[in-house]
């Protein structure tokens, strides 16, 4: 774009100074003064060389010309404009430039006025001018000898050619920040794509580890029933049943939660929002995880605000409390202490914090703990069973309730989940 733009300009260089020179010649025309001449007795006699007086309003010049020469009247009127009305540099560089900036916008011009012959520099429109950063047309004459020349120059044309192309230039400059963008986006998006990708797998191969430990322990338990059966050893029988009931127990429960949570796309969750009575919930809650067999759990709980009632969906906000307290109780290494606090806010909002004394959590973890199929690379967590989801769908639930979920925690210092529910029915 920038060479048409270019020849562009030389072209137009070319025309502004050939219509300039006309212009100028046709202004100079009007300014020579009337002249007569004759023809002295000599031609009359045929002679090849006469001369010829010229007479104007106070000078007479007498000039000698050919005969033979058809254009020797043109000659003696072009040496009439030279002696008598020379070529104005100063004129023809301002008409010039008044054509060309028509086309380009021209900062400025130069003209010089040339002796061709004799290669001589006879005027010049601006004698402290710079021709450095120009760029100059060819010689134009302006005399049937081809004696006499002028020649334009431009200064800075770079800068007027960016100037006619800045339009285009903007619009480029669009398209390359959108491309950019685009390039980013989608090199960022391969990337989260593999991200995610490895961590579904490391989920999948989580949950296979862990529905085969059930299934193969009550596959055990069962097959044992059956030695137990046939050795009449009725009393064991009925022990090692129970522990294959609460093995297929655990399995259930694994494929609730992974049904649980891989419907909780926000589009496809139904809310049945209720009015539940804060204190029986939450004390039902905690008592569920009073006399587990793995962990004294120490739980403690504070209601600290006169409001009896929470506006939520019983079944969902029950899954999102048991997530909280059973990662707080998985990720303990010693008993796990769990403090839970309910208060109000200043913006009418209940507050619900689940505070414990698990390993906590580093500052990338932070991050990315509520990403889908996102656990912590520390090798507790890695140790722990888990699908990297449960954290997800809280905070989907959360955001369904048009509420916020926050986590505050260091590395060996526990986390501190802070839930903030509207204080209204959400319809």
């Amino acid at each position: 774009m920038y060479q048409s733009y270019q020849s562009e300009l030389n072209q137009a260089i070319s025309q502004s100074l050939e219509q300039a020179i006309y212009m100028e010649f046709s202004y100079r025309n009007g300014r020579v003064p009337r002249t007569v001449s004759f023809t002295p007795d000599t031609l009359a006699r045929k002679e090849r060389y006469v001369k010829r007086t010229i007479e104007s309003a106070d000078t007479i010049f007498q000039v000698t010309i050919d005969t033979f020469d058809p254009y020797s009247d043109i000659k003696v009127f072009q040496y009439m404009l030279r002696e008598r009305s020379p070529v104005s540099t100063s004129m023809l560089n301002s008409i010039f430039q008044e054509n060309l900036s028509a086309k380009f916008s021209i900062e400025d011009t130069y003209i010089e006025y040339i002796d061709v012959r004799n290669n001589k520099l006879l005027q010049v429109s601006d004698s402290k001018k710079n021709y450095a950063s120009s760029v100059e047309s060819e010689i134009f004459l302006i005399d049937i000898t081809g004696s006499l020349g002028v020649k334009a120059y431009v200064e800075n044309p770079t800068m007027a050619l960016l100037r006619s192309m800045l339009f285009q230039l903007i619009l480029t400059i669009i398209l390359i920040v959108i491309c950019i963008i685009c390039i980013i986006y989608l090199f960022q998006s391969v990337i989260f794509q593999r991200k995610e990708e490895k961590m579904r797998q490391n989920s999948i191969n989580a949950m296979t580890h862990e529905f085969k430990r059930p299934i193969s322990a009550a596959v055990a338990q069962m097959s044992l029933l059956l030695f137990l059966y046939d050795r009449g050893k009725f009393g064991r029988i009925r022990q090692k049943a129970e522990s294959s009931i609460l093995e297929l127990n655990k399995l259930t429960a694994y494929t609730e939660r992974i049904q649980r949570i891989s419907n909780s796309n926000r589009r496809d969750i139904m809310l049945n929002i209720q009015e539940i009575e804060i204190r029986p919930f939450f004390q039902e809650l905690i008592t569920k995880y009073l006399n587990l067999e793995e962990k004294f759990v120490d739980i403690s709980w504070n209601v600290s605000t006169s409001q009896k009632y929470i506006y939520v969906d019983l079944l969902h906000f029950s899954n999102v409390m048991d997530n909280l307290i059973e990662n707080a109780i998985k990720y303990s290494e010693e008993d796990p202490t769990i403090m839970i606090n309910i208060s109000k806010t200043a913006n009418n909002f209940l507050q619900i914090s689940v505070k414990d004394n698990s390993i906590g959590l580093s500052s990338i973890e932070k991050r990315y703990i509520f990403d889908k199929f996102y656990r912590g690379t520390s090798k507790i967590v890695q140790s722990k069973c888990g699908f990297g989801l449960g954290l997800a769908y809280v905070k989907s639930i959360v955001e369904e309730h048009n509420g916020f979920i926050k986590v505050e925690s260091q590395e060996r210092q526990g986390c501190n989940f802070i839930l903030l529910i509207p204080n209204i029915s959400i319809k």
